[in-house]
């Protein structure tokens, strides 16, 4: 069982890996996950009434992306447990929105929200369920912070959910993809983690401590939590999104800086052996693309919306 010093240990080190790629990060998810940011928020239908809040906000692109909505809501808060996270977001809203009022971050951890009572009307939160320990207290904390009739919108990486169309498909695309794989002309978002786990095994261990981040399908546990915590009306849906990267110097920073089991070993690892990961990732893109192959970093999403019940009359 863990211990609360273990998962405020994973927390610490979760948000700390994060403090020293916030520029990275920012750049990279703009373009990897503007597309599923954009279709949360579609699903959820957020309108210009709405007291919005972002949990796990990263550098913001959710809240930039509804502030230059043409239906802009009342107002935004982005939380985030990284200092360097929220630091960048707070850059940008200085520099792109010149401190437009409606939009704020706040560092804050989602298992604990400092927030009152039914203050919001929607709650977001893209890629950030799979970095907390106790999912099921952050949904708890979400479902306290809606009012009556607030929504949810939630989207994590995953695979398609099983036994539906989505995943015959995928699993037919992923057969032409795998055989590309193999024979050298297709290089995924796994490179790093395949390198690493080549290279230093589990010689250098981080905690582990979210249960979401150990899952391939995560829709099921995502359904669970929000019936837990007594959403109403959940709905699941999935996309996946092909992303190909054109050079091994950007699929080197991309990689460095969104694969967090690898982002974190590298971390504490002994020195030299980020220098001589980062030398064998470089030299199989080189012959990946001296072959004609391509790199390609893929974002699959699934996609989870529910309703926090009216008042009772």
């Amino acid at each position: 069982m863990t211990s609360p010093s273990d998962t405020e240990r994973w927390k610490e080190l979760d948000a700390a890996s994060y403090d020293g790629v916030a520029e990275a990060f920012d750049r990279h998810s703009r373009r990897l996950s503007g597309k599923a940011a954009a279709r949360l928020t579609e699903l959820v239908q957020v309108g210009p009434s709405d007291r919005v809040l972002d949990v796990g906000t990263g550098t913001g692109l959710l809240p930039f992306s509804l502030a230059r909505a043409q239906e802009t809501p009342a107002s935004i808060l982005g939380i985030d447990i990284s200092a360097g996270m929220i630091e960048t977001a707070r850059r940008r809203l200085h520099d792109e929105l010149h401190d437009d009022a409606r939009v704020r971050f706040e560092r804050m951890d989602a298992e604990q929200l400092d927030l009152a009572d039914a203050s919001f009307d929607v709650v977001l939160s893209a890629f950030a369920l799979t970095h907390v320990p106790r999912p099921e207290l952050a949904m708890r904390e979400i479902f306290r912070v809606l009012g009556p009739g607030g929504r949810l919108g939630v989207a994590v990486g995953s695979r398609p959910p099983m036994g539906t169309g989505a995943q015959v498909r995928h699993a037919i695309a992923e057969v032409g993809r795998r055989i590309s794989q193999l024979r050298g002309r297709r290089l995924t978002a796994d490179l790093l983690d395949r390198i690493v786990e080549r290279r230093i095994g589990r010689s250098v261990e981080v905690p582990t401590g979210a249960p979401l981040a150990t899952r391939l399908d995560r829709a099921p546990l995502l359904r669970e939590l929000a019936q837990d915590a007594g959403f109403v009306d959940i709905d699941v849906s999935w996309r996946n999104y092909q992303n190909q990267i054109e050079s091994a110097d950007e699929f080197w920073d991309l990689h460095r800086t969104i694969r967090s089991d690898s982002r974190k070993r590298l971390l504490v690892a002994p020195p030299g052996v980020e220098a001589e990961v980062r030398q064998e990732f470089m030299d199989e893109c080189r012959r990946t693309l001296l072959r004609g192959g391509v790199m390609t970093f893929p974002i699959s999403v699934v996609f989870v919306t529910a309703r926090k019940p009216d008042r009772a009359s």
